[in-house]
């Protein structure tokens, strides 16, 4: 054991092995009681453990079991703090991240709010453009609203003027006030079965044609309307039509009569003879009626009658056909009655 400024340490004594045999075991030498002393007062000095020793004592220091149990504490709490600041610096570095992503959002941020003023400015051009016309469209209103007042008291004064007065009446009747309205009558007699009476026209090009027809006839026969016909030209007779609207100026049809160059306000009659020799072919059938007709020529009183009604356009070929179904003799007679609507 030596003396050091730390105090007492034991130091090991190596056994070494003596050249003549002589051997040193731990025990062969031991060391007396070392006194320590204060060198002012020539005190003697106590060994104390650390945490009992007071201010006036003149004592060596020992092991301390509360530094001890506080040094260790201290080590833990050393190794605690290191992985607090591993944490910090862990977080520093997320931080540093964050803080560099926050500074980029801003730079995108600072480059969408120049375009958003951009924007803006160009906005407020639009809104100012449309203000402009929204100013133009409540003039306009205001002249609509005028010229509105002004037709409503256009339409109670004609109302007033009318009165009692004011007539309703159906398209077709009103065709014939318009002179708009005309029929074509064509009476045959045949004797045989399967003998014809026709009356066709083409229709006109844009107008529409109302085609309505009255057939009567003395014996049985079929009677069929056609559309997209065929008849040679010429064959046939050019058939007046009357308007229905006699007073002058009277008005014109737009059908045409079957011939080489056709001719306007007139259809075509056909014959028996003239149908056969006008070689009639039909491609769309549109009615057909089995008219039953009374006994002896012309027996209107018990004659049958069919009506019905189309409209044609477009230039097409329309033949309304009578068949006789005996071989009596017997009367055909057609009216076809026609109005118009457009220019």
């Amino acid at each position: 054991m030596r003396l050091t400024a730390e105090g007492l340490e034991l130091q090991e004594v190596a056994i070494v092995e003596i050249d003549d045999g002589i051997t040193l075991e731990v025990g062969d030498i031991e060391i007396g009681a070392v006194e320590l002393k204060d060198a002012t007062t020539a005190a003697r000095a106590r060994i104390l453990a650390g945490n009992t020793i007071a201010i006036d004592d003149v004592a060596v220091a020992v092991s301390d079991p509360n530094a001890v149990v506080a040094l260790g504490a201290l080590e833990t709490d050393i190794e605690s703090l290191e992985d607090d600041i591993e944490t910090l610096e862990d977080k520093v570095v997320l931080n540093t991240t964050a803080v560099e992503n926050c500074d980029a959002a801003v730079d995108l941020l600072t480059t969408a709010t120049d375009s958003n003023k951009d924007a803006v400015v160009a906005l407020e051009t639009d809104i100012q453009t449309l203000e402009l016309a929204v100013e133009a469209l409540e003039t306009d209103v205001q002249t609509l609203e005028l010229a509105v007042e002004a037709n409503t008291t256009a339409v109670d004064l004609n109302t007033t003027a009318l009165g009692a007065d004011l007539v309703t009446m159906d398209v077709s009747h009103k065709a014939i006030h318009d002179k708009k309205a005309w029929i074509a009558h064509f009476e045959n007699a045949v004797t045989n079965i399967g003998e014809m009476t026709i009356i066709a026209f083409n229709s006109p090009a844009t107008i529409e044609a109302h085609i309505y027809a009255e057939v009567m006839v003395s014996h049985n026969a079929d009677v069929y309307l056609y559309r997209d016909t065929s008849l040679d030209v010429d064959e046939g007779t050019q058939l007046d039509i009357v308007c229905r609207n006699q007073i002058a100026p009277l008005g014109e049809s737009a059908v045409l009569s079957i011939e080489t160059v056709p001719v306007v306000n007139h259809m075509t009659s056909f014959n028996e003879t003239q149908a056969a020799d006008a070689n009639l072919t039909t491609t769309t059938e549109l009615r057909h009626r089995e008219l039953v007709g009374g006994e002896g020529n012309k027996a209107l009183g018990t004659a049958a009658r069919d009506t019905a009604g189309m409209v044609f356009s477009g230039s097409v070929q329309v033949a309304l056909v009578i068949v006789a179904k005996t071989d009596d003799d017997a009367t055909h007679e057609i009216n076809l009655h026609v109005y118009e609507e457009g220019e």
